[in-house]
């Protein structure tokens, strides 16, 4: 017995041997993690200073745009953007939401978008006012002035209980009528193929919130239907006194249908240069040059 077990003894590895094969084993393997720390930290950085640098040049671009109503000076507009996205799929690098109008409902939403082109910029804007306003671009030669949008068309949200007197309880309320909308888009990714169709996402959490009691407005909110992240449709849904009211505008070229409790609700035509849509302006603008010495 004592001699079997001193053989077994002696084959199995010792403390100092196994400490040794152990080190062999682990050692490596944490500096291929650390390294792959190291690396996705840098990444990371890297994405941040990126993410940093194209968020200033959209800015940049954002302080050459003055919306003017018919009646009054330039609008101030609220000073960061109210939505940021990227949409690799359909070549969206950045973009971004800036809103006109610091109380009331906004007169226009405008969005600012890199594509894989690094030397401009896509500029949408959609005019949410009640008359149409004037979009000025800087001094920039060859940007004219022009003259967008009109009544923003609101139809009476139906089988709906009426705005509740208090304003936290029609908040609660502007999301629940939201989920009761559905919408998708005809869309071709590639500009050759046939026509898909895509679900698009409601945005649950509103992109800005107001109040305008002057003219009507208990509470109102803009939601967002998405293409993933990219937005395809800005929903206005407002509570009056009685009812509730709804519309939409376009913030992408696609055709889009919006159904409300199953039913149609709103029809969207695809845009295109012979099919105006009276509240949407599409423009490219150079991009603007970083101060590098900053």
């Amino acid at each position: 017995m004592s001699a079997k077990w001193d053989s077994i003894n002696h084959r199995l590895p010792t403390r100092s041997c196994t400490r040794l094969v152990i080190s062999k084993i682990i050692c490596p393997l944490v500096v291929v993690l650390l390294a792959g720390l190291s690396s996705a930290q840098e990444v990371d950085e890297t994405a941040d200073t990126d993410r940093k640098a194209s968020l200033a040049m959209m800015r940049m671009a954002a302080d050459e745009l003055s919306v003017l109503p018919p009646d009054r000076d330039e609008v101030q507009r609220i000073e960061s953007p109210i939505y940021r996205y990227h949409d690799p799929a359909r070549k969206f690098v950045d973009g971004s939401i800036w809103c006109w109008g610091q109380a009331g409902r906004p007169l226009a939403l405008i969005t600012i978008a890199r594509d894989q082109r690094p030397d401009r910029l896509m500029v949408e804007t959609l005019a949410l006012a009640d008359s149409p306003i004037r979009l000025r671009v800087g001094t920039r030669v060859g940007y004219p002035e022009q003259a967008i949008g009109e009544l923003l068309p609101m139809k009476v949200v139906p089988e709906v209980e009426p705005p509740d007197p208090t304003a936290q309880r029609r908040r609660s309320q502007l999301k629940l009528i939201a989920r009761r909308f559905k919408a998708v888009e005809m869309w071709d990714n590639d500009g050759e193929t046939e026509l898909q169709r895509y679900e698009l996402r409601l945005l649950t959490k509103p992109i800005h919130q107001y109040s305008d009691p002057q003219n009507g407005i208990l509470s109102g909110a803009i939601f967002l239907f998405n293409y993933g992240s990219n937005p395809e449709l800005a929903m206005v849904l407002e509570a009056h006194q009685n009812d509730w009211k709804c519309g939409f505008g376009r913030m992408g070229w696609a055709q889009a249908k919006v159904t409300y409790n199953g039913q149609p609700f709103f029809d969207q035509q695809a845009f295109s240069f012979r099919n105006r849509d009276p509240q949407y302006l599409m423009m490219m603008i150079p991009t603007p040059k970083l101060d590098s010495t900053k």
